[in-house]
């Protein structure tokens, strides 16, 4: 590729053959089970072969990513994608760069900066060195620019940056891109691949050299746009040219007889920054002798000087940040109080069961906690369409338990919901094998019923048979039931689909899955849908009716439903859904049963668990309540159900508690703070001790003290440990907000920051001037700003900056 002229020749040619390219299109589309239109768009459809897995994730427009945590979201999973398609339709797919998608991009601006062409820039650099541009992937962007993709390296951490050369920028670790075939609905170009059979190649060396050359440890610039960002004045990072700038003003104050002294001692800490790789010496070369040279000093005797500090700081171990800025300045307080151990679990109240929750955790090297709550979620879906808990307050409280286990990934989450749910999930598949043989009697059946009646109607028609008669046999036949789907399980789900399985298929379902970020990533908990699907799914842990109303589907109701859930969250998620309002507000998390444990360190084992003895005990009883078929309601067509009571010394220790939670969720008490959580408590242990009872014995109809003691106790430890996370993990809306801030810090990478920045392009929830100031005063308490001295530039949307006299550094969390 000699000029410009054929770089835009080839894109030219490139977009005619993606145009054309119908028979892969078709193919994608059959592959994600989508219209041709929404394959392209789901799968990013014409991505060069070998390269259709890689973790995308929508974007609006303005190529901003359409949600937070589009980090840790972004799959290939065609069926997540396919949700996102129809959930944010037209939208453009960004594609994480970096070792999450083993390739960098060199991005280059050719034009869309007055005066700047990345193109020209890249070309006269490579001249200029004798090198050739690099054969690699290329695509074009919508606003005319070119992204050469390269493999990413091993041993390089190849990070994003601007301005490594006039118009060329850096996208790795921590970023993304933009990929073919994104559409701009705002001006109708697209992003198309000027050479899409051409493979990722390796990046040369000396290129490879000039992408990392302004690395160390450079914060990564604001993604506003997300391919367009600007340098960071003096090319370090924000505590560096902090630093820099006060020492220079130092320099700048030194009086006769001290500007030797102190020129040495500036530069020698700045120069230990230098190496520590916060500042470019180059810079601070620059910016010390003009500052030393305004002080009378002559420029031989600088030199000389910082020859000597530089010598002197090489031998350094590391940059000293409390010299220059101070002790109190240098290292952000953490927001919140490390984490508490969290209470050891409750494993006897499994009582035979105890020792499995024990050898599986153990075996696994998993938290007891999270192997508790997988169990109860086990015994909660196989007792739930057996029975409800009947006292004089509560004519029916249903066995249904939602649990939200909190953890890291690799904690042992999915071998944990495998080994528990083995026997649920084999009996789904007999059923789906048995469902499939009662299809075809079903088709048998229906086909002679209608035979039936349509050889009545004729002999009626025919006059063989008068009207009373043929009503008389009409009313003998008897239409076939088709037979209801036997999904057990399922691991993501809308309003929509639930309520029209709960409607046809079998009266319950259990919402089970690993991976809770696919659930609260999808369709259900967008903002439109959120709120309903909340209800929805509260109203059916409470065991009341759904109702739908639509145009053209009419009105209907269903009753005796059961749905019960595992959801499995990784901290980051789980931090921002128990900071949400709605959910809060909605008492929508105050129905699940919640933990979060310490992460363990894994180890390799080689035993086979679920042969242990304790692991067969535990599935023998599961077989024993499976093979309880439950009972239809024939007026409601849901779940008729059994009645659980409490022997009287259960209802007393019931009771007991109820009125010992009712007396501590008071103001000022010990469960003030979760009171809604509290709230639920003795309802929660009603449903623990349920279920426990018929495991324990699936014929017996009533629980006794020792088992409705036993759900008192599991109940109460996970009120204590919701207690435990909201004073370690939730702290005060002041923190929540001030954490919220810090986030979006991070994800625009803004190291440089003012109120005026914040109330024009910060979170929704911030866009008020008091709000702004009382979380400013929290993080410059916490010394998580740093405000600077003097005249800086602040990034203010669009690629734009903007002069202001009060601005603040922000701390970055390796400093905390």
């Amino acid at each position: 590729m000699e000029n410009v002229n054929q770089m835009n020749q080839v894109a030219a040619e490139a977009n005619l053959n993606n145009d054309n390219n119908i028979t892969q299109v078709k193919q994608v589309a059959a592959e994600a089970d989508l219209p041709v239109n929404k394959a392209a768009e789901a799968k990013a459809c014409l991505m060069p072969k070998g390269y259709e897995n890689w973790k995308l994730f929508p974007c609006s427009f303005d190529k901003r990513p359409q949600f937070p945590g589009w980090k840790d979201l972004a799959t290939s999973d065609a069926g997540q994608l396919r949700i996102w398609s129809n959930e944010f339709s037209g939208c453009m797919w960004g594609a994480l760069t970096g070792e999450a998608n083993g390739f960098f991009v060199v991005d280059l601006d050719c034009g869309h900066a007055e005066g700047v062409d990345g193109m020209k820039s890249f070309k006269k650099y490579c001249d200029e060195h004798g090198y050739e541009i690099p054969e690699t992937l290329v695509a074009q962007t919508a606003g005319g620019g070119l992204h050469f993709y390269f493999k990413m390296p091993e041993g390089r951490d190849i990070r994003n940056a601007a301005g490594i050369l006039p118009g060329v920028d850096v996208r790795g670790n921590g970023g993304f891109i933009i990929v073919p075939p994104s559409v701009n609905q705002d001006t109708g170009k697209s992003y198309k691949w000027f050479n899409p059979s051409q493979p990722i190649m390796d990046a040369p060396d000396w290129l490879l050299d000039l992408v990392t050359k302004k690395k160390k440890e450079k914060p990564d610039p604001p993604e506003a746009p997300a391919e367009i960002s600007e340098p960071i004045e003096g090319g370090g990072t924000a505590y560096g040219n902090t630093a820099l700038a006060k020492e220079v003003e130092e320099m700048r104050k030194a009086v006769e007889g001290t500007r030797n002294d102190t020129l040495n001692r500036v530069a020698f800490n700045l120069y230990g920054l230098v190496k520590g790789g916060e500042l470019e010496k180059d810079v601070v070369d620059q910016e010390l002798e003009a500052a030393a040279l305004e002080t009378g000093l002559s420029k031989d005797e600088i030199l000389r000087t910082m020859d000597s500090a530089w010598n002197g700081a090489k031998a350094r171990t590391a940059p000293d940040r409390v010299k220059i800025l101070g002790e109190e300045d240098a290292y952000p307080i953490p927001l919140r109080r490390p984490p508490q151990q969290q209470q050891p679990y409750p494993t006897n109240a499994f009582f035979d069961f105890a020792d499995t929750v024990a050898d599986v955790a153990q075996y696994t090297n998993t938290p007891q906690s999270m192997v508790g709550s997988g169990m109860l979620a086990a015994l909660s879906f196989m007792s739930m369409p057996l029975a409800n808990v009947k006292t004089p307050k509560f004519g029916g409280t249903p066995l249904s338990l939602f649990m939200l286990p909190v953890g890291e990934t690799g904690d042992g989450k999915t071998t944990v919901e495998n080994i528990l749910f083995k026997r649920i999930s084999e009996r789904e598949k007999d059923l789906m094998l048995g469902y499939e043989s009662q299809c075809e009697d079903f088709e048998a059946e229906e086909e002679i019923f209608n035979t039936r009646k349509k050889c009545l109607k004729d002999q009626l028609r025919s006059g063989g048979i008068d009207e009373g008669l043929y009503r008389t046999e009409l009313g003998k036949l008897t239409k076939p039931k088709k037979p209801a789907e036997p999904h057990l399980l399922t691991s993501d789900v809308n309003v929509e689909g639930l309520y029209k399985y709960l409607l046809h298929g079998l009266p319950y379902i259990g919402l089970i899955t690993d991976e809770g970020g696919r659930l609260f990533g999808g369709t259900a908990f967008s903002k439109e849908n959120e709120l309903k699907t909340i209800s929805n799914l509260s109203s059916l842990w409470s065991g009341r009716s759904l109702d739908k109303m639509r145009q053209g589907e009419g009105a209907s109701k269903i009753y005796d439903r059961r749905v019960c859930a595992s959801i499995m969250l990784q901290p980051n998620l789980a931090k921002k859904l128990l900071s949400n309002e709605l959910f809060t507000e909605q008492g929508f998390l105050c129905r699940f049963l919640i933990s979060w444990p310490l992460p363990r360190k894994r180890t390799a084992n080689q035993v086979e668990i679920e042969s242990l003895p304790s692991v067969q005990l535990f599935y023998n009883a599961c077989e024993q309540l499976l093979n309880l078929p439950f009972r239809w309601n024939e007026k409601s067509g849901g779940l008729a159900f059994d009645e659980l009571t409490l022997c009287p010394e259960a209802m007393d220790s019931y009771q007991d508690y109820f009125e010992e939670i009712e007396k501590n969720r008071q103001p000022n008490e010990k469960y003030e703070q979760v009171n809604g959580h509290a709230k639920r408590a003795a309802e929660q242990a009603l449903r623990i001790g349920g279920c426990l009872s018929m495991v324990r014995n699936p014929t017996l109809r009533v629980i006794d003290k020792e088992t409705m003691e036993a759900g008192i106790m599991l109940a109460d430890w996970y009120l204590n440990e919701i207690l435990r996370i909201t004073l370690d993990s939730l702290a005060s809306p002041e923190i929540l907000q001030a954490e919220q801030l810090l986030q979006w810090f991070k994800e625009k990478s803004i190291t440089v920051t003012s109120e005026r920045q914040v109330l024009q392009f910060g979170p929704n929830a911030l866009r008020e001037s008091s709000k702004v100031k009382a979380v400013f005063k929290t993080l410059i308490d916490h010394q998580w700003l740093v405000p600077i001295s003097g005249e800086v530039d602040v990034w203010m949307g669009d690629g734009k900056q903007s002069r202001s006299r009060k601005a603040f550094m922000v701390q970055d969390e390796k400093a905390a």
